[in-house]
């Protein structure tokens, strides 16, 4: 499922991003490009974080920017990733600062939690971490690929 919601399309290395905000934005902006999420929906990503706080942060240098699940904001299953050029504090005392934000975007409780399974395979994997921080577009498409095939 991972490889075919985060495409190429998807993906933005090198982001700049004047803070945390503006990061969730540019990853929010990915899915509504891509037809997956409305304007609204990219608000209400932003309002979370100021509701809640930083506990998007969810490991070291990567965050997981979301609002609840909404079928009128929500049009399809989406998760972008935004590799920031430079790494920001968002807020939370012990992940922080972020290089990878990942904009995720369901329509209701439960058509996601496979996908949500990849991901926290792709994060926990190392050399798949890694290369989120550090690779090329093609290398990170791959080890996309690479996990969606059940290869280590």
């Amino acid at each position: 499922m991972l490889e075919q919601v985060l495409t190429e399309e998807m993906i933005a290395l090198d982001v700049a991003a004047a803070g945390w905000r503006e990061a969730i934005r540019k990853s929010g902006e990915l899915l509504c490009r891509g037809g997956k999420v409305t304007e609204e929906y990219i608000d209400d990503m932003i309002g979370m974080v100021e509701e809640l706080g930083p506990y998007i942060v969810i490991i070291p240098g990567i965050a997981l920017a979301h609002a609840r699940p909404d079928k009128n904001k929500v049009n399809d299953l989406g998760l972008s990733l935004v590799r920031l050029k430079e790494p920001l504090c968002f807020g939370h005392e012990k992940n922080d600062p972020v290089k990878i934000v990942l904009g995720f975007a369901t329509r209701d409780k439960d058509s996601h939690l496979v996908l949500l399974q990849e991901v926290t395979y792709l994060l926990k994997n190392d050399s798949s971490r890694e290369l989120l921080f550090s690779g090329t577009l093609e290398e990170i498409l791959e080890a996309i690929k690479h996990l969606a095939g059940g290869d280590d």
